[in-house]
């Protein structure tokens, strides 16, 4: 169904009335062309005796109130919907109210589509490869997390065993060293026990020959340059028999005379005396 769109009338009239110029009685009313649109340049009319369509341009007079035609160029009716038409006329209007330069803005477009489809392309290829070295390094670091949070775990173990040894360890050493701190203290105590008898031994040495040997002799001999009161014991004995022969009798005895054997001189002096038998 064809639009007839009426909106200026008389330039309708004057359109419709130059093409149809056998419109009349003589002529028997022949209707040659029917107007189907007509817009600011041209007018689509259809040619009844060719059977075809034709955009025929025109100019309008305004002074004269006339309208007179111009170029005409066979064109075609499309069978199309609504939207369709819609977006004919959007595409027109785009390329300054004609279609004669949408082939070639359409190549230009379509030449500019490919080169973005092959930019596209190629940045999609792109992607992709960066996508697969992620995925690549994703994967790597995934395992390598995996395995480092495993020796992590071995190694919080060993650290905890080694913890839990070192603070057995380290209340051993303390049991120990209170231990040898306790057993020091009773080595000092034993020491110094052991050197007040070693004291008083030498001194019950020096008393005892205090009473057989006189006291410049006596004065010789100090206690502290003994390690013990046999040593002491064993040089005063000598120095007795040194300086006093006369501990020994004529008749071979080997008692002395004015030593009393319950004195005490003690078994180390009768050992000395002993070895001065005759």
């Amino acid at each position: 169904m064809l639009n007839y769109k009426l909106s200026d009338n008389a330039k309708f009239n004057a359109i419709w009335s130059l093409l149809n110029v056998n419109y009349n009685e003589e002529a028997g009313w022949l209707i040659e062309y029917d107007i189907c649109e007509i817009y600011d340049e041209y007018a689509v009319v259809r040619n009844y005796a060719e059977g075809i369509f034709e955009r025929i341009y025109y100019t309008k007079n305004d002074e004269t109130d006339s309208v007179e035609l111009g170029e005409r160029v066979r064109c075609f009716i499309m069978d199309v919907t609504e939207a369709e038409k819609t977006a004919l006329e959007a595409l027109r209007n785009l390329n300054n109210g004609t279609y004669e330069k949408v082939d070639e803005n359409y190549s230009a477009a379509l030449a500019d589509v490919e080169t973005k489809t092959g930019e596209l392309n190629a940045a999609n290829d792109a992607l992709v490869a960066k996508t697969e070295a992620f995925d690549a390094l994703t994967e790597t670091y995934n395992t390598e997390k995996s395995e480092n949070e495993t020796k992590i775990g071995e190694l919080n173990e060993s650290i905890a065993t080694l913890t839990t040894e070192r603070d057995d360890a380290q209340t051993q050493l303390a049991t120990a060293q209170a231990s040898v701190n306790s057993l020091t203290e009773e080595v000092a105590t034993l020491n110094s026990f052991k050197a007040e008898i070693e004291k008083k031994e030498k001194e019950a040495v020096v008393a005892k020959y205090e009473k057989l040997l006189s006291a410049e002799i006596i004065a010789t001999y100090k206690i502290e340059d003994y390690s013990d009161a046999k040593s002491l014991e064993k040089d005063l004995a000598y120095e007795l028999v040194s300086n006093n022969q006369s501990v020994f009798t004529a008749n071979g005895q080997t008692q002395p005379a004015y030593v009393p054997k319950d004195q005490g001189v003690g078994n180390g002096l009768e050992a000395i005396l002993n070895k001065y038998k005759k």
